[in-house]
Formats: structure tokens, sequence, C-alpha cells
């Protein structure tokens, strides 16, 4: 998908996954941008190998590992991965993988539900700038009753923490577009000492974790975020 849009200037992008055969999911990314010339569609798939890039415009940059890791995931997941494209005619990258049905034990014991604590009259800022991580946050604390206000970006945040001196946390992703949220935090903290900011990173390895308590965050959470590890660390600081 990101490669639909680095490569599409204008017209459309689809993207779509249907059941083959009862036993395979096929998943496919249509788009109408510059399309790669026959002579490349394998090539593309190898390391630090790119269609040239000479007259894209200057968002189409990239490594060239891209496909690459994707043909690597796919095939460990036993399916494959190909394109159909022409030079001037869009491209449609498709993949098939394995559809395994899940099977439910008659003894299969249902998870009770999480207890969602009521936290009115407190507020949390969120800093994230990918939708779709902002939006499953809300949908998390939608029933707390807590006040949720967002930034997109570093100076966002920034502004947000300068004009809202009663935030009780700070859900701060580590990746933004502008400023990352590590010397965001910095910033934070040089401004408020006792700010209580939390790290919302997707490789919370131990040079991370190491890293963000260093820079003064007071919790770290790791991506995907579920609604219980959610609730346990903002307990500690909401209440």
């Amino acid at each position: 998908m990101n490669n639909a849009y680095r490569f599409t200037d204008k017209g459309t992008i689809e993207v779509g996954c249907q059941i083959q055969n009862e036993d395979k999911l096929l998943f496919y990314v249509k788009d109408s941008g510059i399309g790669i010339p026959k002579n490349m569609h394998q090539a593309i798939f190898e390391r630090f190998r790119q269609v040239d890039e000479k007259h894209l415009s200057p968002r189409a940059g990239g490594t060239g590992l891209g496909l690459s890791i994707s043909k690597g995931i796919v095939e460990l997941m036993g399916g494959k991965i190909w394109v159909e494209s022409e030079l001037g005619h869009g491209s449609v990258f498709y993949f098939v993988i394995p559809l395994k049905r899940a099977e439910t034990p008659e003894n299969t014991h249902i998870q009770t539900e999480t207890i969602v604590p009521e936290w009115q009259n407190r507020k949390i800022l969120i800093v994230e700038d990918e939708f779709d991580n902002a939006q499953l946050l809300d949908d998390l604390l939608q029933n707390s009753k807590v006040n949720v206000i967002h930034a997109n970006d570093g100076m966002a945040a920034l502004k947000q923490f300068r004009n809202n001196d009663d935030i009780r946390v700070i859900l701060m992703d580590i990746r933004l577009p502008d400023i990352d949220g590590i010397e965001v935090t910095k910033k934070i903290k040089s401004m408020k000492q006792s700010a209580v900011v939390i790290a919302q990173t997707a490789f919370a390895d131990n040079d991370m974790r190491e890293k963000c308590f260093e820079s003064g965050f007071n919790d770290i959470i790791t991506k995907p975020v579920t609604r219980e590890t959610l609730f346990q660390k903002l307990k500690v600081y909401m209440e």
C-alpha cells in the first residue's frame, strides 16, 4: 500500500482480499501509477532493487527492501507473491497465503471482560501520527469517561502540553513525522519534570527501553496495544 501511494500521482488505489478454493486467502493492491516494466517483475523483489525513480516525485524515495521483506514473510507463511504490471499502466501486487480455519475446543473458557475504570475529569494526551493507531486508543478509552486530546506530530504535542496544564498522562508515539517522541519527551520534561509520559513503540527491546527511561519516560507500552495492558499501565498514574 505504501508503494502504491508512492508511485501513484493521480488515479486510484484499490485493496482487496478474497477466499480461494476454501483453503487460501488472496490479497491484492492495485494502483493506476507509473507501472513496472516486465523485465523488472522479478528483480523488484530482490534486496535494494527499485524501479528507476529519477522522474518521480520526492515522496517516492525508499530503501528497496520493502518488497524483499514482504516476499520473505509471505514465503515463511507458505504463500507466494507476484506482480502484474506494464510501464505506464499501473500495477497489481498479489500475494496468497494458506487459510486455516480456527477450531474452538468444547472446553474453551470465555475470557472475562476487562473492567473499564471511570476517569472523568482526567485528561490524556495521545501523540500519534497514524490515524488507525490513534483511533484504536480512542476506542479502548471510550467508556472510561476520560477526556482525550490528540496531537499528530511533535510540535502539536508541545503546543497541546503548553495549552493544557491539567494533562494527567501523555501516550507518546516514538516515531513521529517531525520530532521523534524521545526528543519531544525531553522537552516536555524540561518544562514540567513531574509530567507522566508513556512511550508507545512496536520495538520495545532492551536497548529501546533503556533509551526511553534515560530520556525521562515513566513507562512503556508495546504496540499493538490491548485494552488490558493499556488500563493496567494507566491505573498506576490515573488513580
